[in-house]
């Protein structure tokens, strides 16, 4: 159905991403989710992770009657398909959509990220009567999920080019819907930078450059403003002359700045000649890298290796402030994890913290001289500190040696010798007679021609 877009302000959105070894990546998931709904104007933006149903619960209920809301969910699906799993129940896909109705919502987005598969039949409620309502999966039940960078949450985070109806980004995953004015996602947007003029200043401009002026200080009553000559500088003749940058002094009522404590150096400004200072200097910022701290989740060990490999400082001060820390609830698998990848732990990963795994930190410790365990319980301190030198590799284990056997002379003395017991006798067998020794030959006579015998 072809809808007509609505702009992003009348729009709120509710992320709720719940971790789980079935999700992996339910965790970044819902952080990119929420930037990339707030990056296309959504005025209000809430993320819920591994948060309690009741605490979901009370976000929806705050939605009021005269907003449009966007839901997102990513999480473990019950096995019947109808809810995803949360501490303190199953929030059910149907009990969001009666609330959103009770409290008086006409319309709404309902996404659920369905991939990597969880080999359960999703069931997503149908829209109501008189409700207007988009709902988007990454992959229909019994149909394989699309490859990692075509996902439904894929095609959210992604940068836009131009504004973009929810619907049309979404269009190469399933999407059912009856909205008549679709959310309509923003473009980001770069503002132009501003350059202040004072009297006698030159401008040099090509053919196609936009120059705009904007007085330094307001005129006052009575004084005509008129255009500024743009002339080539003087020193465009020269064939050394590089470019020209010229700075204009801030307005005297802009000046006024107090220090932010007392005993603190006054603020001041630096005058001076920057070498190599080109026009381009001014550009906007270079985006980052691909890889950045915020998409990073805990679980992803090429990321982590590559930030600590291009910037070590910044890898072990983001550690320390737990910018990798897992959600609390998986913190016993995620230490299990990791030590049974470096061949620390053996057994199975189950979350489970018992001797098995406390010996296991002990052989990790045992490769690093002069560091010891903060703790041999699954602590967040413990993680981090596992984190930081994750690629140690823990000797194979060596199998103890068999207890020898007991002799029947040994037990025979250990036992009470105050006990009358029949002794046992062995019988040797009589000794073979010896065989007749064979006559042994002799020669008779001294000559050689004697006869042998």
């Amino acid at each position: 159905m072809m809808s007509t877009p609505a702009i992003a302000q009348n729009w709120q959105g509710i992320v709720i991403g719940q971790s789980g070894p079935a999700v992996p990546n339910a965790f970044a998931d819902a952080f990119h989710v929420a930037g990339a709904l707030r990056n296309g104007g959504l005025d209000m933006v809430q993320m819920l992770r591994d948060q309690p149903r009741d605490a979901v619960l009370a976000a929806l209920d705050l939605l009021g009657s005269d907003d449009h809301a966007v839901i997102y969910l990513t999480g473990p699906l019950t096995q019947e398909g109808t809810a995803i799993a949360l501490e303190g129940g199953a929030l059910r896909f149907d009990d969001v959509v009666s609330r959103l109705v009770s409290a008086g919502l006409n319309k709404f987005a309902l996404l659920v990220e369905t991939c990597p598969a969880q080999d359960v039949d999703l069931v997503l409620p149908l829209p109501q009567p008189g409700i207007e309502m988009l709902s988007a999966v990454s992959a229909p039940t019994g149909e394989a999920c699309p490859d990692m960078g075509r996902r439904m949450t894929d095609l959210l985070k992604a940068d836009l080019e131009a504004d973009m109806t929810l619907g049309a980004l979404l269009s190469s995953v399933t999407v059912t819907s009856n909205i008549q004015e679709d959310l309509l996602l923003r473009a980001p947007t770069v503002a132009a930078p501003v350059v202040s003029l004072i009297s006698n200043d030159v401008v040099s401009s090509s053919a196609s450059a936009v120059v705009s002026l904007t007085p330094v200080t307001a005129p006052s009553a009575g004084v005509a403003l008129l255009p500024v000559a743009l002339e080539a500088p003087a020193l465009a003749s020269s064939p050394d002359a590089g470019e020209v940058v010229i700075f204009a002094p801030t307005p005297q009522a802009q000046q006024a700045a107090l220090p932010r404590a007392a005993g603190l150096p006054e603020p001041s400004i630096i005058v001076g000649i920057i070498e190599h200072l080109t026009l381009a200097s001014f550009s906007p910022a270079e985006p980052l890298g691909d890889v950045t701290s915020n998409e990073i989740s805990y679980e992803n060990l090429e990321a982590r290796r590559t930030l600590r490999e291009q910037d070590a400082g910044l890898f072990a001060s983001l550690v320390g402030s737990g910018a990798f820390d897992p959600p609390a609830p998986l913190l016993a698998t995620a230490l299990q994890t990791e030590l049974a990848r470096m061949g620390c732990y053996s057994a199975g990963i189950d979350g489970q913290w018992g001797p098995g795994s406390r010996r296991s930190v002990g052989r990790y410790f045992d490769e690093i001289d002069g560091v010891e365990a903060v703790s041999l319980d699954p602590t967040i301190d413990l993680f981090r500190q596992i984190v930081l030198q994750d690629d140690i590799v823990c000797a194979a284990p060596v199998a103890a040696a068999a207890p020898r056997a007991t002799t029947a002379r040994s037990t025979t003395r250990s036992t009470n010798r105050t006990a009358a017991k029949p002794r046992t006798t062995t019988r040797r067998a009589a000794p073979k007679p010896a065989a007749k020794a064979a006559p042994k030959r002799t020669i008779s006579g001294g000559r050689l021609g004697g006869v042998f015998r």
